[in-house]
């Protein structure tokens, strides 16, 4: 289909013929009421007046593409489908009711107690004059897209206005992104040395630079100081120690744009810059080689979340992606945890095994997060949340921060993932192996078409936890740099508005909005430190060894 051009001005809209579509016979329809007031309003108001035909031609559109009355209309089609919690209107997010204990909302309002930076810091430009749709956001639906509705469809249309009043949130209350990769990306492409890759500007085969964070309304970041899972012991440890230096030399050469956090109050004050405000977080406790000295020493070097378990099994714990092992956390596992907590470093669950989740719940005395994970109710892959998890967060007042990985989100990508994990299995490849993955997905590719996820698949998960584990227990985890391909209208950092946005149009409220995108973990991280501090004061550090406490496990 040949799109409609998008004049220059609102005079060119409404006079310029139009015959390269099929919609050229509705612009007679577009025409402004003949009605003397309304002829005059329009000629004062030239925007309203255009906004109004642009409006007008949408409508008219959508009942030509999906036929009319109810049984072509997008709400019918929701009807038709109440499964997809994509198309479900939740009416208590529309009217924006509050929870009762607003812990998290009063940690967001402290965000803009004072202003970030001056008022539309963050924004990526003015709102077009015109209500143009963003080039940033070309992907989404606009109205000519209807003809070819996406799989999931949007419930909604991301529209010039609801944009503009993301960014504006988002000025008030910053993303705080709970993972991104951007540290390995760089060590993967050769850029181990900063100075060969200039992040103030755009970078071509990243998903991650300062001109996108600021776009994206990101006001704080966990980056990831992964290691493959393959590296063990001082192989695993040095590596860490090496991308914890990488991450600290990006802050050093960009100290307008960066500055290292390493609590709630550093975060806040960082944001209220227009700085972002970044933290580490280390993915797989194979970083620390079964030893409590070192993670104490990372810690103390700045890393403020440890992921249990990436891909593989542990001596102490299980994986989500390998073969059970211990059952869950060994008694090695548990002292782990309490370790962490002890320190005031957050547990992060994501990539562990349904049985791991739970015993480190057990065993939990502050809260947990899960950095880049979503729903496994919507999507039944092993590195999302079961329900019975999602739910006891409330009691635990921890955190699952919505990711966007295509195979997590989105059940026809995990599906493919599948046939292709099964070809592989036959051909004797292990696809846990990172180091070729991507190359052999692309081979795959050629003779069997990847689906793609969208915006609405993100959408549906951030619902279905909202409903299961509550308003204060979300966030977000985008694992951009982490995976090869994002869904349509998720592509980089700077697509976050487009997020809020269609959140925004679903009914949530700004004070909800709020929460998600740094209230919930502002909060997570604060009570950590308190929790953190009456533990160090009731007892010492743990000299606990895995030889002594797993002595089954590890003869």
């Amino acid at each position: 289909m040949t799109r409609l051009a998008h004049s220059a001005s609102p005079v060119a809209a409404s006079t310029q013929p139009v015959t390269t579509t099929p919609f050229a016979p509705l612009r007679s329809s577009l025409r402004p009421p003949t009605c003397a007031k309304k002829d005059a309003s329009a000629s004062r108001y030239p925007k309203l007046a255009y906004c109004w035909s642009r409006l007008r031609l949408r409508t008219i559109l959508v009942r030509r593409v999906l036929g009319p009355g109810p049984a072509g209309s997008v709400i019918a089609q929701a009807a038709a489908n109440p499964d997809n919690r994509a198309w479900q209107e939740r009416p208590e997010h529309r009217a924006g009711r509050r929870d009762k204990d607003d812990i998290a909302g009063v940690a967001a309002a402290d965000v803009v107690t004072k202003p970030c930076a001056e008022p539309g810091a963050r924004h990526h430009g003015d709102d077009d004059p015109y209500c143009k749709p963003l080039p940033m956001h070309a992907d989404y639906p606009d109205i000519l897209s209807l003809g070819r509705l996406p799989c999931p469809a949007y419930p909604w249309l991301v529209t010039s206005d609801s944009l503009g009043s993301a960014r504006a949130l988002l000025d008030r209350f910053p993303v705080i992104d709970g993972h991104n990769d951007l540290a390995w990306a760089l060590r993967a492409a050769g850029s181990l040395d900063p100075a060969k890759t200039d992040i103030s500007a755009p970078v071509e085969f990243t998903h991650t630079d300062l001109p996108r964070l600021a776009k994206g309304g990101v006001g704080a970041q966990f980056w990831s100081v992964y290691v493959p899972a393959e590296l063990q012991g001082e192989a695993a440890v040095a590596t860490t120690l090496e991308q914890i230096d990488l991450v600290r030399q990006l802050a050093s050469r960009y100290p307008d744009r960066l500055e290292l956090a390493v609590t709630a109050a550093d975060v806040q004050r960082i944001m209220r810059t227009g700085k972002v405000a970044s933290l580490l977080g280390a993915e797989g406790g194979h970083s620390i080689a079964c030893s409590m000295g070192t993670l104490r020493a990372l810690y103390q070097l700045g890393v403020r979340y440890l992921t249990l378990t990436h891909n593989l099994n542990l001596p102490w714990a299980d994986s989500a992606t390998d073969s059970p092992a211990a059952g869950g956390l060994t008694a090695f596992g548990r002292e782990v945890v309490r370790e962490m907590q002890r320190l005031g470093m957050l547990v992060d669950l994501s990539h562990v095994a349904a049985t791991t989740m739970s015993d480190a719940l057990d065993t939990a005395e502050a809260p947990v997060i899960f950095s880049h994970s979503s729903s496994r109710a919507i999507c039944d892959h092993p590195r999302n949340v079961p329900d019975t998890i999602l739910a006891r967060l409330a009691g635990n007042g921890g955190l699952c921060m919505i990711t966007f990985v295509p195979a997590f989100v989105s059940q026809r990508c995990r599906d493919w993932e599948l046939e292709l994990v099964s070809d592989l299995e036959r051909r004797g490849i292990d696809y846990r192996d990172l180091s070729n993955r991507k190359e052999v997905r692309q081979e795959w590719a050629r003779t069997h078409p990847r689906p793609d996820a969208t915006l609405a698949d993100v959408v549906a998960h951030a619902e279905h936890v909202r409903e299961v584990a509550g308003i204060d227990h979300i966030g977000l985890g985008g694992d951009f740099d982490g995976v090869d391909r994002l869904p349509h209208g998720l592509e980089d950092v700077s697509c976050y508005p487009a997020l809020i946005s269609a959140l925004l149009e679903r009914g949530w409220s700004q004070a909800d909005c709020g929460k998600l995108t740094c209230g919930n973990l502002l909060r997570v991280m604060r009570t950590a430190e308190e929790t953190a501090g009456m533990l160090r004061a009731s007892r010492p550090p743990s000299a606990a060894r895995i030889e002594d406490l797993d002595r089954e496990v590890v003869g």
